[in-house]
């Protein structure tokens, strides 16, 4: 008897049986498929690939991603900090000077040199408000909140920082130059020069070329204009991206958790006295002449006038008819399940921050030494991480 196979092979009308279906969609990649009920689907995909840069390539989008990851660290119950302790972790007492000029006592001017000057802020900040150990805290929050920070430095070695949203492409689109979110890049992605915006801006204005103030990437010399601190994940990513961006939609759900919670906490300190009439109650019997379209908000007297009950308080009382029956309503504090899933959100936020749990609620309670060191350890190499970033395009 031949078998299936060769059925299939000299009849051009022979089905395919279910399991010659499977092994033939099995011999690709199901990621490749673009339909599938079990993937949402995807927007703002290239289909034809596309560097880093195109996945924010509308100012406007990028902007607005800094300004809504500012307002997280702001106004946020947990992200700011969070992200300040992880600031802490990352900087702690400050990068020092190490010289190894061969000689000792060389060694130890430089040293005191540099503890003196880095601890003034008139010989680090331009302004004059913020020595070497602050400015650098201030860069590692803006590495991390807007996703990156500008360090021009100026005269006698004085530093002005710019924030992130200051860097700005012209809106005009007749230049011929590639500039990228202020970025000036050459055919290789060779860094030319960096446009800035004046410190007095509308930020509902239109920005233009005469409103910006470039600086060359390089001097004569070849040493860099422009210190530009962030962190890439690509190779052709110009511009840093807030760590925020993957848990926008997270930390707002969670605050809106942790408001509701908190709501309902204080509901369970306050007694209401609920009225339940009967379908026997007749407000006529009671003296009481009720007008159309009662007021559920207001409490009618037996003479026909009414009161509004508002500002209640905790335990407060209102006086009920003859034939009322008066039952006290008190919701029930948050669940069990809802501090698992509490937990869980916070989880995930601190993830995207390098901040375990335990560090996130600075809370051991739950494991032991053993689960916290190891949490700890595997922390400590994300904050070098962005410590030795801190120190290639920043401290040197």
């Amino acid at each position: 008897m031949p078998s299936r196979r060769q059925v299939r092979h000299h009849s051009r009308y022979a089905e395919p049986s279910l399991s010659e279906s499977m092994i033939d969609m099995q011999g690709d990649y199901l990621a490749a498929k673009r339909n599938s009920r079990f993937r949402r689907k995807r927007k703002g995909l290239a289909p034809l690939g596309a560097g880093a840069d195109w996945h924010y390539r509308s100012d406007g989008d990028y902007l607005w991603m800094q300004e809504v990851a500012w307002d997280l660290y702001r106004n946020d119950v947990m992200l700011g900090s969070v992200t300040d302790r992880a600031i802490d972790n990352i900087v702690q007492d400050g990068f020092g000077y190490d010289p190894e000029t061969g000689d000792e006592a060389l060694d130890e001017e430089l040293r005191a040199r540099w503890i003196e000057e880095a601890t003034d802020p008139e010989c680090c900040d331009i302004a004059g408000q913020h020595n070497f150990h602050e400015q650098t805290r201030q860069i590692c929050r803006g590495m991390i909140v807007g996703g990156d920070m500008f360090g021009i430095p100026v005269d006698a070695g004085r530093v002005q920082l710019a924030e992130s949203f200051r860097c700005r492409s012209p809106s005009t689109r007749r230049s011929k130059r590639h500039i990228v979110h202020g970025i000036e890049l050459s055919p290789t992605r060779e860094r030319l020069a960096y446009y800035f915006t004046r410190d007095q801006i509308d930020p509902f204005g239109t920005v233009h070329l005469k409103d910006l103030v470039p600086y060359a990437a390089k001097d004569e010399d070849g040493l860099p204009g422009v210190w530009h601190i962030y962190r890439a994940s690509r190779p052709s990513q110009t511009r840093g991206v807030t760590a925020y961006a993957p848990i926008f939609d997270a930390a707002g759900m969670h605050d809106d958790l942790q408001f509701a919670a908190l709501l309902k906490a204080q509901l369970t300190n306050m007694t209401f006295l609920l009225r339940q009439r009967s379908e026997h109650f007749d407000p006529v019997n009671y003296g009481m002449k009720l007008p159309t379209g009662v007021d559920l908000s207001s409490d009618y007297l037996r003479d026909g006038s009414s009161r509004t009950i508002e500002g209640l308080g905790p335990l407060s009382e209102i006086a009920s008819l003859r034939g009322e029956r008066i039952e006290a309503f008190t919701p029930n504090i948050p669940n069990a399940e809802f501090f698992p899933h509490t937990k869980l959100v916070l989880t995930f936020i601190g993830i995207n921050i390098g901040m375990p749990l335990v560090l996130l609620l600075m809370d051991a309670s739950e494991t032991n030494f053993s689960g916290y060191r190891g949490a700890v350890d595997q922390a400590r190499l994300g904050f070098r991480a962005i410590g030795q970033c801190l120190v290639d395009r920043w401290c040197r």
